[in-house]
């Protein structure tokens, strides 16, 4: 098997030629047909080692694809230019355009959405899962945030579990609060240890601390009382 490397346009191919030997006469157009199809549906190498796949599918029907761990500058997928795909730092995993970054110092986290964990710095043992969730996360640990804009604004508090849309939204040091359902505890900025089941529950709470709301729009007026326990009624 010889390998020619044939400048076309932009960009130079390494092309396998087979039964080939020495001495053979090789026609120009041949092979400028083949780098031709090549440059129109196939790899194009470039000189920084990238290379990009302009036409086509790619399938892998046996073996692997293997990439090195994520650094700043390799072992990432990227889409439309976008960081999609990459495990930097240790033990973390991230999936989703922009969710976590390239560097941080924190360990098993993981975030699957649009910039999920995106600004985590030192934060470890994090779980954001859907847009923005966590997002604002700098050193905050613990943590556990699934919906679009759970935990959004939260940055060092820790042990907070955020279940919904929006729930636990505007908290940025608040720890140790629970919210399931869509904006519940939407407005806790530093309240701690609350508790919020249902849709709306202990929504406007800001400050207020050892709360339990159980049922939707349970304590959604409280801001800063503290140590209160509500169960909304049952709808008829």
């Amino acid at each position: 098997m010889l390998g020619l490397c044939m400048a076309s346009s932009a960009v130079a191919q390494n092309l396998p030629v087979a039964s080939v030997s020495a001495g053979d006469a090789i026609a120009a157009a041949p092979i400028n047909a083949i780098i031709t199809a090549v440059n129109e549906a196939g790899w194009d190498s470039t000189d920084g080692g990238s290379s990009v796949f302009r036409a086509g599918t790619v399938a892998i029907t046996t073996g692997n694809l293997v990439l090195d761990n994520s650094a700043a500058t390799t072992g990432s997928i990227f889409m439309s230019g976008t960081r999609f795909l990459h495990n930097f730092g240790p033990s973390n995993t991230f999936l989703g355009a922009g969710a976590g970054n390239v560097s941080m110092t924190g360990s098993d986290n993981v975030a699957a959405g649009h910039q999920a964990l995106m600004a985590n710095t030192s934060g470890s043992q994090n779980a954001a899962i859907g847009t923005r969730a966590l997002t604002a996360n700098t050193t905050g640990v613990g943590n556990t945030a699934v919906g679009e804009n759970a935990l959004f604004s939260n940055t060092t508090g820790n042990t907070n579990t955020a279940l919904g849309r929006d729930a636990l939204r505007a908290s940025t040091t608040g720890a140790s609060n629970t919210a399931t359902g869509d904006e519940a505890l939407r407005f806790n900025t530093t309240g701690n240890n609350n508790t919020a089941t249902g849709v709306d529950a202990l929504r406007s709470n800001t400050s207020g601390s050892f709360n339990t709301a159980v049922g939707n729009n349970a304590l959604t007026s409280n801001t800063t009382g503290s140590g209160n326990t509500a169960a909304a009624p049952p709808r008829s």
